[in-house]
């Protein structure tokens, strides 16, 4: 189910505006995409994927081949398997496109609501010197598959026995129906019980924030269930609790089931409340992170009494996005070091610099390209032994692999180079001082780095995500 589509603004009784920025929903994929690429996961479930805005960038191609330990400190997903879950199918029709393999020489063959495997070919004639967003290459394949049906619907075939790393539940558990909820935890964490599990859902205490104190608000919705007086952000909502309330359900779950908790928030306004009640309502979005405690025997037999009633999901479609030809290539032809050298030379040049690291080269499509996607080959490169120490300097005194400095001993720029143009960066021990390579990925360039006073307060935030997005306003009735 997509919350995307529930971000109307109604009017509050006082008027009182609510802003965030980034917007909360990015908030929320930004902690998603912190966790899943933190924990290292592989695969995901997202159930109540909606229109697909998670999925969408759980498509986005990484920028190499998983590289090896040393390399796996950037804020980067390594995704090869992901799966789409919803109960509606208006909305999976909007989420096929959204999945599909988007380059230009892709294909697609349909039959009535079923998609056949889909395909990515490439063709790199036309790119250029650099990638723009759409044309960075994938050097691992992926495989989407999207699936009609609810989480009562899953199948232990498909998604049990760790043939997924994380489910995902953003914004669902509180529309779950008052025969569904009890079923919930059981399903996915006693049941399917994969390795991670991450919830959000909407914070009740923070629906004050929306009206001024001891005083009721005119809109929003109350509870449809009649179980209590509370009056909710959305009329599809069944439960919305308090912090506390989320607190005690997620500790409790945990501890029956074998796992870990770990419980935050997201999520702040920029205009200081006029009563001072941040300390009080804390954040927009609670959170959760469960992590299996392996080896727990779970007593099952409720669950799968229930699972046996429930139909099996309904396979849309499966998508294949197929990797760059060059990547098929890397274990029968490994690529020529003397190829990657001149593939540096020429990027150093360009840049009017003799120095560089590793992950400022990697933003060159030559050297990527040379690499074949992996950036293993861009480091035996430049081991000792492996290259001429008089034409080369290398500086590797860090656990991070990316900051691995490369110095071109015999650098000069040509003479119909102007180097007035352009100042040449030198190597210099100020490490303040660095080259910066033109990256035509603007719309993903980590400029905002999540901290408690852009609303985001839990220990389970890394830095590195964030878009150059517009504020969002909201009134009450809209955050979720």
């Amino acid at each position: 189910m997509s919350l995307d589509s529930f971000d109307e603004p109604v009017e509050s009784n006082e008027g009182l505006i609510v802003t965030f920025n980034p917007p909360l929903y990015l908030q929320r994929q930004m902690w998603l995409l912190n966790a899943l690429t933190r924990e290292k996961v592989r695969s995901v479930l997202d159930i109540g994927c909606g229109e697909g805005n998670l999925l969408h960038c759980l498509t986005e191609p990484s920028i190499s081949v998983l590289p090896p330990e040393k390399f796996q400190v950037l804020d980067e997903l390594y995704i090869d398997t992901v799966h789409g879950l919803d109960p509606s199918l208006k909305d999976l029709q909007y989420t096929l496109q959204r999945i599909a393999p988007n380059h230009p020489n892709s294909s697609s063959n349909s039959s009535n609501h079923h998609y056949d495997s889909v395909t990515t070919k490439w063709d790199d004639s036309d790119l250029g010197d650099s990638w723009a967003p759409a044309q960075q290459p994938r050097w691992t394949p992926l495989k989407v598959s999207l699936w009609n049906g609810g989480f009562e619907n899953l199948h232990y075939d498909m998604f049990g026995a760790d043939k997924v790393d994380a489910f995902i539940a953003t914004e669902v558990i509180e529309h779950l129906t008052v025969d569904n909820f009890p079923s919930f935890a059981p399903v996915l964490l006693g049941h399917y019980r994969p390795r991670l599990i991450l919830l959000t859902t909407p914070n009740y205490t923070y629906n004050q924030r929306f009206h001024p104190p001891d005083e009721p608000s005119l809109t929003g919705y109350p509870d449809p269930t009649g179980r209590t007086q509370r009056v909710f952000r959305h009329h599809d909502h069944k439960f919305e609790w308090t912090t506390e309330e989320w607190e005690s359900y997620c500790i409790e779950n945990a501890k029956e089931y074998g796992y870990q908790v770990e419980v935050g928030g997201i999520g702040k306004a920029i205009e200081p409340d006029p009563w001072s009640r941040e300390s009080v309502i804390g954040f927009a979005t609670l959170t959760a992170i469960f992590r299996r405690i392996d080896h727990q025997i779970i007593e099952q037999s409720s669950v799968l009494s229930r699972l046996s009633q429930s139909p099996k999901p309904t396979l849309l479609a499966t998508h294949i996005h197929q990797p760059h030809p060059l990547s098929l290539e890397e274990l029968s032809i490994p690529p020529n070091p003397v190829h990657i050298y001149k593939a540096v030379q020429d990027a150093l040049i360009d840049n009017r610099c003799r120095s560089s690291s590793l992950r400022e080269l990697w933003k060159t499509r030559e050297v990527v390209l040379k690499c074949k996607g992996d950036v293993k080959y861009l480091a035996q490169a430049f081991e000792v032994g492996n290259f001429d120490a008089e034409e080369w300097n290398i500086r590797d005194a860090t656990e991070n692999g990316w900051e691995i400095e490369v110095t071109w001993n015999q650098f000069e720029l040509p003479p119909e180079v102007e180097t007035h143009s352009s100042p040449t960066l030198e190597s210099t021990e100020d490490e303040d001082m660095m080259m910066v390579f033109e990256d035509t990925n603007d719309d993903i360039t980590l400029d905002w780095f999540p901290s408690e006073k852009d609303g985001i307060g839990t220990s389970n935030i890394g830095e590195g995500w964030g878009w150059g997005v517009p504020i969002e306003t909201f009134n009450w009735g809209e955050a979720n």
